[in-house]
């Protein structure tokens, strides 16, 4: 399918970077099963942060906040030694989602940016792009500064990709 359900509530309180991490991972799931076998290698590459010791960071927030339900970390050996393969058992909300295309992956849009329109869109009403809220309100449901906000909005702003 060309989009994945994302649990409203679960996200606020991560980072842009962080929600764009659980993006691509649940992008790299199966639709139904909400399970991926993505290398750390493959979400840097998606993600653009070059250091997997980061994306690692993001999984166990990811983890505390109940969006991976739990990491399943194998030991394999072959013709060129041993390494590691890892399984994802991601949450998948039954009510209060938001649904966001795959087609965000290939956006021309810088990747913090997608992170940060993801968090933006969990505090939107109900299957519309509105939010009603003012900055100050946007502030505390997605722990921004007041500046932090002020750059992304003007960023998405630029690029037209909010009015």
């Amino acid at each position: 399918m060309g989009f994945r359900l994302i649990p409203k509530n679960k996200a606020l309180g991560l980072n842009a970077n962080e929600a764009y991490t659980y993006f691509c991972l649940l992008a790299k799931s199966d639709y139904n099963t909400y399970i991926s076998h993505v290398k750390l290698e493959t979400l840097s590459e998606l993600t653009g942060i070059k250091k997997t010791e980061y994306i690692s960071k993001h999984i166990k927030t990811l983890i505390s906040k109940g969006l991976v339900l739990y990491k399943d970390k194998q030991q394999h050996s072959g013709n060129k030694g041993i390494f590691d393969t890892c399984t994802y058992y991601l949450y998948k909300p039954e009510t209060e989602w938001i649904r966001i295309d795959t087609d965000l992956l290939q956006a021309n849009v810088p990747n913090k940016l997608k992170g940060f329109l993801i968090l933006l869109k969990c505090i939107c009403l109900s299957n519309t792009n509105y939010t009603g809220y003012n900055k100050t309100e946007i502030c505390k449901l997605l722990g921004l500064s007041r500046p932090t906000l002020d750059s992304y909005l003007k960023s998405c702003i630029d690029l037209e990709l909010i009015r």
